[in-house]
């Protein structure tokens, strides 16, 4: 398209003879800047260059390289979107380890579909994995999505995106779960593992959730900050959310002291990360199961709700997804017959954590009915299953 507007600006954009020139046009309509792309193609056709116009303002000769404009790129891009400390972080790792050894060196015109299928090609030559690859991807498409858009590249090239299978997790049996929880002898630890089990919560949330976000009286925490990078910001995909609290998630909360704003606290300041692994390694030691990590917990509260038949609209509201997609990974653990009906509280399906084995007399493994959900709601309130 020779013929642009950018902002306020009409731009005419030219090539020849591989070199690219950006042009501003001297008038404010389209009319007047196809008018000024004839002119310029007149002077390449007398000169063979722009270059006796350099010194005209209105003239600029465009060999941006992927490496200056990704270096822009980077102060402006994730702070306009308000990425988390973690995300910019990742940008600039696969900047430094994918991209720039990569496409450094070349023009932004010169990262056309051929180079990147050529990069793809080799990534996985090298056992590149294809989730990793596409979160690659994704950082070299946001940045010429940019280049185009702030008129420093003329076509914004085609990317095609590996294909990947679902991704295999790990979470803990019903029997691994509460030996984990029984083998917390310390408040402490039992809490955190809880909060992982029985509500769901990252690593960066439970470590940096708020006596001020935990209530008592509504049974619900919610989650609105965790802990990226050693700064306190908002959740992944800055969603804010609501997440109903067990019968035994309440005892472990209301059985701490409170030490600080944090809810869990270890000589007077937050959990670490390296130093909790660590101690939750140690008590799966303890309780005669695989070591395994926090997010283990997460993918635990997520799949156990999924076995007793809650609908995946309902589990993806409870862990913060912003689509769906991720939370179809646990789509293959649904009960034969099972269907995404949600017109239930969340808070029963939360409930149904505490239910052993069969829930409400089917046995695991078959379709539950949600309005037997919410007409036996009660007793999920008084209903407690002694953990260990």
């Amino acid at each position: 398209m020779p013929v642009r507007k950018v902002g306020e600006r009409w731009l005419v954009d030219i090539r020849h003879k591989n070199q690219r020139y950006r042009i501003r046009s001297p008038g404010t309509t389209r009319a007047d800047a196809q008018a000024h792309e004839v002119y310029l193609r007149g002077e390449l056709a007398s000169h063979g260059t722009l270059e006796h116009l350099e010194e005209q303002p209105e003239t600029k000769k465009v060999d941006q390289t992927f490496a200056s404009f990704a270096e822009y790129w980077m102060t402006i891009f994730p702070y306009e979107r308000r990425n988390r400390a973690s995300e910019i972080s990742n940008k600039r790792s696969i900047l430094r380890a994918h991209l720039l050894p990569a496409f450094a060196s070349r023009h932004l015109a010169q990262v056309d579909g051929l180079a990147i299928a050529t990069f793809k090609a080799n990534a996985t030559k090298r056992g590149l994995g294809g989730k990793t690859l596409n979160n690659v991807l994704t950082v070299l498409r946001c940045i010429l999505e940019s280049a185009t858009e702030w008129g420093e590249l003329a076509d914004m090239p085609r990317i095609r995106f590996a294909k990947i299978a679902r991704s295999d997790f790990r979470f803990l049996s019903e029997d691994e779960a509460r030996s984990l929880v029984g083998a917390a002898t310390e408040p402490l630890w039992r809490a955190a593992i809880l909060l992982g089990w029985h509500a769901g919560l990252r690593w960066g949330e439970i470590s940096a959730l708020s006596w001020d976000d935990v209530s008592f009286e509504r049974r619900q925490i919610k989650v609105r900050q965790a802990w990226s990078k050693n700064v306190l910001e908002a959740p992944k995909n800055g969603i804010v959310r609501y997440v109903p609290m067990t019968e035994t998630l309440t005892a472990a909360l209301m059985s701490l002291p409170r030490l600080g704003p944090f809810v869990l606290m270890l000589h007077g300041r937050h959990l670490v990360r390296e130093t909790s692994l660590l101690h939750l390694k140690g008590l799966c030691r303890q309780a005669g199961i695989k070591p395994h990590g926090w997010h283990v917990l997460r993918h635990t509260f997520a799949s156990h709700l999924v076995q007793r038949g809650v609908a995946l609209i309902v589990v993806q509201h409870l862990l913060g997804h912003s689509s769906g997609r991720m939370t179809e990974n646990y789509a293959h653990l649904r009960p034969h017959g099972a269907h995404d009906d949600a017109g239930y509280q969340a808070e029963h399906a939360v409930a149904l954590l505490e239910q052993p084995g069969p829930v409400h007399g089917h046995p695991v493994g078959t379709p539950v009915s949600f309005l037997d959900v919410v007409a036996r709601a009660p007793a999920l309130e008084t209903t407690k299953t002694p953990l260990g």
